[in-house]
């Protein structure tokens, strides 16, 4: 029947049509279900084609009984297709442009706890400085990963980030030196040297106020000052003698202990506020079940694995 035809006889269908949208709906989500309403469809069909043809009235009925299943799938599609148009969009997470296992884990981490609330996810990578301004804007939903208290900033200008309770990844603190040896003991035993670390870590920032300090743009850059003597230490992840390795750089050493150990959490921004709680929900799930920590366990291996 050409949909000309149909559109007509459709509008005379119209209250049961809306009455069943709904239903419509579930039916095209389930393929279970979609079966057996075109059979119900179809032995409608043969019905409308067994009536009477004796008289106008009949050859009517007949032909708007006909009309009803093609109707009802039709509206079936309409309805599919504003669902899928209304859907809740794509968040936009920003990620750091470095390579590091607690970036690995925490968006693997995120990538299955959104797709449980059935949301996408668009990664994108920025530095950390840049990252954490285009959040703070709300030109990005949030950040995937960093640590705890992003609550101001130097200016003591209130975060709009809201920082979930669940940690998602873990790191340790390291002090890198290319002459200097001696025995860390917190922060404040590298008060004396020229303290060298990625801009943007807040972390950092606030730990090494009122001390030398000289900032780089990565971590590449970062080393490479500290083996030609402009900077006295470095502050970076435990894992970061993997970029050592593929650098090709010499006679940098890692000292003993490390600074300190942190947990890392997601940050949305608060116009995704109403996404806070189900989110915490499904991964404290994770973190409760053991899925979490098999996660970070792997990306942790692999990423060491590389390092080889």
């Amino acid at each position: 029947m050409q949909i000309s035809r149909l559109w007509p006889l459709c509008k005379c269908h119209a209250p049961v049509i809306f009455a069943l949208k709904g239903y419509c709906l579930s039916m095209l989500c389930q393929p279970l279900n979609l079966w057996r309403l075109m059979r119900i469809l179809l032995r409608w069909t043969t019905h409308a084609d067994q009536m009477p043809k004796s008289s106008m009235s009949s050859r009517l009925s007949r032909t708007m009984m006909r009309a009803l299943p093609a109707c009802l799938l039709l509206a079936c599609c309409v309805c599919h297709a504003v669902a899928q148009s209304q859907s809740i969009p794509s968040l936009r997470i920003g990620a750091i442009d470095e390579s590091r296992p607690n970036a690995a884990m925490s968006l693997q981490i995120l990538a299955y706890a959104y797709a449980q609330l059935g949301i996408s996810v668009i990664v994108e990578n920025y530095p950390h400085q840049r990252r954490r301004q285009m959040a703070e804007q709300g030109e990005l939903d949030g950040i995937t990963v960093a640590v705890a208290d992003l609550g101001s900033d130097a200016a003591g200008k209130t975060s709009n980030l809201i920082q979930l309770s669940v940690p998602i990844a873990y790191d340790e603190v390291a002090v890198y030196t290319h002459h200097q040896y001696f025995k860390v003991n917190g922060y404040e035993s590298l008060r004396p040297y020229l303290i060298g670390y990625v801009r943007g870590i807040k972390e950092f920032e606030d730990h090494t106020q009122g001390m030398r300090t000289e900032v780089a743009p990565n971590m590449e850059s970062l080393f490479r000052k500290l083996v030609t003597d402009r900077t006295d230490v470095v502050l970076e992840s435990s894992s970061s003698m993997c970029m050592i390795k593929r650098l090709g750089l010499h006679d940098i050493r890692m000292l003993e202990p490390a600074v300190e150990s942190v947990q890392m959490y997601h940050y949305l921004h608060k116009k995704n506020s109403s996404l806070v709680p189900r989110l915490e929900a499904v991964l404290l799930k994770m973190k409760q079940d053991g899925s979490m920590k098999k996660i970070q366990q792997k990306a942790m291996d692999d990423f060491l694995q590389q390092c080889r």
